[in-house]
């Protein structure tokens, strides 16, 4: 063998093991946390008056049994998750999954909707239903490609306002006050039962502040569009005085604990005034690297969902 033959084969060598050492992206290191949280078994917890919370997965979801059929809230984000809650859902009742309410359209609670019977009647808000068909043209967004078989499970029914319904006789409010978590939120309240099931709105994992989608930078830049939802921090602090307000004493977010209504005014205080911190050094000129020391924030890894400081910090260099 020559030498210029063992020094090419070196070369290359050294190139396919610099390939396969490239960090992953922070879209693709956030993609493959959501897809090994999602080997975590499902769990089904009665709430009261025939409304449940089902954890396990990448997210936390919900279901209502209604009259003649089954509500569901969120679909989870893979179709064997997806089987798995409804073998749950079968245990405890025959009646077949006939609605379906998205609360948003992040890929962790909509990517599964295949997974579920077809023919459904898919209610989510207008914004949401845009983003999901945006999905099908960028299959690399949030480098977790939506499986092609969602184009036969785009929402049936589109709200943009907030509507009340009486889906399968169970009494729905269906809430959008505006851009919070993102522009296509949902909330879901039912009165008889006195529970709100709030998506991301609501997410009690990590820190005690709210996740909210505006265009990321720093560490997060390189997930770009998909984190942009148009979100908005004041829109998040409206909507949840509002959930607050609602005669509802069970709150279930879409990652952590169910919260009480105390628990979640806490969590509301703490946005409030985490807020008001950032925006005072904001308007002081200092910059993020300095605000986040100021409030002894440590430092974000890639990958992780940017902080309520970044993302409050970004939102106001767009005011």
């Amino acid at each position: 063998m020559t030498a210029k033959v063992v020094l090419a084969i070196a070369i290359a060598s050294l190139s396919a093991s610099a390939l396969a050492q490239t960090p992953p992206s922070p879209a693709e290191a956030m993609a493959a946390a959501m897809r090994e949280q999602a080997k975590a078994p499902v769990a089904v917890k009665s709430l009261r008056g025939g409304a449940y919370e089902v954890t396990g997965g990448t997210s936390n979801t919900g279901f209502i049994v209604g009259d003649t059929g089954v509500i569901a809230i969120d679909p989870q984000m893979l179709a064997p998750v997806a089987q798995r809650e409804q073998a749950a859902i079968a245990q405890i009742t025959p009646k077949p999954v006939n609605v379906m309410i998205l609360t948003h359209a992040d890929p962790d609670h909509v990517n599964g909707l295949p997974g579920w019977p077809s023919g459904m009647r898919i209610i989510a808000h207008e914004n949401a239903a845009a983003e999901i068909r945006s999905y099908m043209g960028d299959p690399n967004v949030f480098a977790s490609p939506p499986p092609p078989e969602i184009k036969d499970y785009l929402p049936t029914e589109t709200i943009r306002f907030s509507k009340d319904e009486v889906l399968d006789g169970v009494r729905v409010r269906l809430i959008h006050l505006g851009p919070a978590h993102t522009d296509g939120d949902v909330v879901v309240y039912l009165p008889d039962q006195k529970i709100v099931y709030a998506g991301d709105l609501v997410v009690t994992e990590g820190d005690n502040y709210p996740s909210v989608h505006v265009m990321p930078s720093g560490p997060h830049k390189g997930m770009g569009e998909a984190l942009n939802k148009h979100g908005s921090s004041l829109g998040w602090i409206k909507t949840v005085k509002a959930i607050l307000a609602l005669d509802a004493d069970i709150y279930v977010g879409g990652h952590g604990p169910v919260l009480t209504k105390a628990e979640l005014q806490a969590r509301l205080d703490a946005a409030v005034a985490r807020r008001a911190q950032i925006k005072a050094m904001f308007d002081q000129g200092m910059t993020l690297d300095q605000v986040k020391a100021g409030l002894h924030e440590p430092a974000v890894t890639p990958g992780r969902f940017p902080s309520f400081t970044e993302t409050t910090y970004q939102e106001l260099t767009y005011e």
